[in-house]
């Protein structure tokens, strides 16, 4: 309404409540001036109600700001303390942090999965506690809002440099479960979320080693046989994504491109070396190494069965604890008396020994092998000579 218009409705409205100021009651008035009256009072009440609607609506939006003020003060709080939160508000849920991931684009990350709920409250906190911006190890981490923010940073951050340290040597020919469990016992990190790591395939994409492993789902530990065996220092409390990192920087420091030359010259990859390396490395003695990989390639190259031994041990030793279903799984997969080929992955991290013997493996025409009584090693043509060995020589039980 213009200016104007206001003005003169205002006007009109004062002269009628002159006109009719002094007058007892509308019957005194003429009829023209009795409906000017009653307008004037119509208009009067609508205007009464409106006023007390806007108070109302006012006092409404108050009370609504006032709640929620108090819902995101609590919210805010429960982020970055966890004093309050639901079990369904608690949920664990993966969360992935990438390289080169400073705090901010952590609790963006963080806010983006459902794991925290105002990421400019953290972010604000964050920087009051004084998180610096590197430090923060990629991987897949399993996180709840149970654990309020400091909590959440400080697991996916590098332990500091004053916490207690420990050192632990890895021989050749431990399994994935045997450095678990050695990790675990040493308080390094908790066994089961270690584990867990080891099967998020979150590494591949840092480590182009990794890109040749095939069937992931049908193996025990997808990181088996990449866990490289050496003298490693640990924080106790170590994040098991950086404990990991550890493992894979070292393999990826000893696989040169003399062994990838190797390795593309023989047809074979990564994966595949690693595999047959594992098995040579439960096998053979350091100076059969190199036999014991030629009869492996020569049997994998007749569609021969690898028939191992040490791949059966395997699978029995990771059926501990699994449903009698899972155990058969297992067994199928890495039994190489009766799988094809490969088995379903390495069955230990074998040292750098066998995997140059699986690389220099020299053409030979053997095709079987067994080790005596006093642990003597045999090399045969074919099932004749092998039989001739075991009759003369005696197994080695």
């Amino acid at each position: 309404m213009a200016d104007s218009e206001k003005k003169n409705k205002k006007q009109i409205i004062e002269n009628i409540t002159e006109k009719f100021r002094g007058k007892k009651n509308p019957g005194e008035m003429s009829p023209e001036e009795r409906n000017s009256y009653y307008s004037h009072k119509k208009a009067q009440r609508i205007r009464g109600k409106n006023n007390f609607k806007r108070v109302g609506i006012i006092i409404a939006v108050i009370f609504v700001c006032a709640v929620a003020v108090s819902f995101v003060a609590v919210s805010c709080i429960n982020d970055v303390l966890a004093v309050h939160v639901s079990d369904k508000d608690g949920e664990e849920k993966s969360v992935v942090i990438t390289e080169n991931m400073d705090t901010d684009s952590v609790i963006d990350t963080l806010k983006k999965d459902g794991v925290i709920h105002n990421a400019w409250f953290c972010k604000i906190c964050a920087k009051a506690m004084g998180y610096k911006d590197d430090g923060y190890v990629p991987g897949t981490y399993t996180l709840s809002r149970k654990s309020g923010l400091e909590n959440m940073l400080n697991s996916i951050k590098y332990i500091d440099s004053q916490s207690q340290t420990v050192t632990l040597t890895f021989p050749e020919g431990y399994t994935a479960d045997e450095i678990i469990k050695l990790l675990g016992e040493k308080e390094v990190c908790d066994p089961d979320k270690l584990r867990q790591a080891m099967n998020s395939d979150s590494f591949s994409k840092d480590y182009d080693f990794l890109s040749s492993r095939t069937n992931l789902s049908s193996r025990y530990n997808q990181l088996e046989g990449y866990l490289y065996p050496d003298t490693y220092n640990f924080y106790i409390g170590e994040a098991p994504e950086s404990v990991i990192k550890k493992f894979l920087d070292n393999f990826e420091s000893k696989w040169t491109d003399e062994y990838s030359a190797l390795a593309k010259k023989k047809g074979m990859t990564v994966d595949q070396v690693v595999i047959l390396a594992s098995i040579v490395q439960k096998e053979a003695k350091e100076d059969e190494m190199t036999t014991v990989s030629s009869i492996l390639i020569n049997r994998l190259n007749a569609n021969m069965h690898l028939s191992c031994n040490s791949t059966t041990n395997y699978a029995k030793a990771i059926g501990e604890g699994l449903s009698e279903a899972d155990k058969q799984k297992y067994i199928s997969l890495y039994d190489t008396y009766t799988c094809d080929s490969y088995p379903a992955s390495a069955i230990c991290s074998p040292g750098d020994d066998s995997i140059r013997a699986v690389l220099n493996a020299p053409d030979t025409d053997y095709y079987y092998f067994m080790h005596d009584k006093n642990g003597e090693f045999h090399a045969a043509r074919n099932l004749d000579e092998q039989n001739a060995n075991m009759n003369t020589y005696g197994v080695n039980n």
